[in-house]
């Protein structure tokens, strides 16, 4: 059994952030930067929406005045399965997806939580939305529009609980960015639907050059509205490494 040398990083949502068929993922690069400074904890399950994650919630985060590493940053990361049109087994309501939202983050930040998450070093959570579609790809059928919808629908609820808990936000113990990762990669494709196609696998599921995207709006946030909250491997004063070379 390892020690509890370093605190960590958790990567909680679905297949976006499992990522296991390609390079360059968010969970790789995280591995690289972190390197000797924080481990990474990849808790994304392919095919999950909220309900299924509520359900296994447990397993994954551990209970108070139980033994776990110390998370520091965590990336909240769902929608795109909750918002499949029915039959689709995965289909969840907006608001049902919010409900469940909310239960994650008040466990996270909650002092009366009874997760351990909530009570260790001061938490940064960036909320990711569920990102622009690329709505003809290659050999597919187009996506229908009322799947198109219900996608932004999740996009926008998502940034709405984003608003509602960056007011609830206590800095000293934890704090919140929102990603709206559907307007960064419209902005990457120069708003143009057709040049999303470098950036995606299929309709929702990214390519490398998709990941960079995404990645560089992670370096933003931590660099920007996560400045000196000791997450940062760019600044060794913020965030020194374990064991240094």
């Amino acid at each position: 059994m390892a020690a509890l040398m370093q605190d960590s990083v958790v990567l909680f949502g679905d297949s976006l952030t499992a990522a296991v068929n390609v390079n360059g993922t968010l969970d790789f690069r995280m591995n690289k930067v972190y390197s000797r400074r924080l481990d990474i904890v990849n808790r994304g399950y392919g095919g999950y929406n909220t309900p299924m994650a509520r359900d296994i919630f447990d397993d994954i985060f551990a209970k108070r005045d139980t033994p776990a590493t110390p998370v520091r940053l965590l990336t909240l990361w769902f929608g795109t399965n909750d918002s499949t049109l029915p039959p689709n087994t995965r289909y969840v309501t907006v608001e049902k997806f919010v409900e469940h939202m909310d239960f994650f983050l008040e466990s996270f930040t909650s002092p009366n939580s009874p997760y351990a998450i909530a009570h260790g070093p001061p938490l940064s959570i960036i909320l990711i939305t569920p990102p622009h579609p690329y709505r003809t790809p290659e050999g597919m059928e187009p996506m229908e529009q009322e799947r198109f919808d219900r996608l932004k629908q999740f996009r926008d609820a998502v940034l709405d609980i984003g608003k509602r808990w960056k007011a609830k936000e206590d800095g000293a113990r934890w704090k919140i960015a929102t990603i709206d990762f559907w307007s960064v990669l419209l902005k990457a494709a120069d708003g143009d639907e057709d040049k999303l196609k470098p950036f995606f696998l299929d309709y929702v599921h990214f390519t490398a050059e998709g990941y960079v995207v995404l990645w560089d709006a992670v370096r933003e946030v931590i660099g920007t509205e996560f400045q000196g909250r000791g997450i940062d491997w760019r600044e060794d004063d913020d965030l020194p490494m374990t064991h240094p070379w």
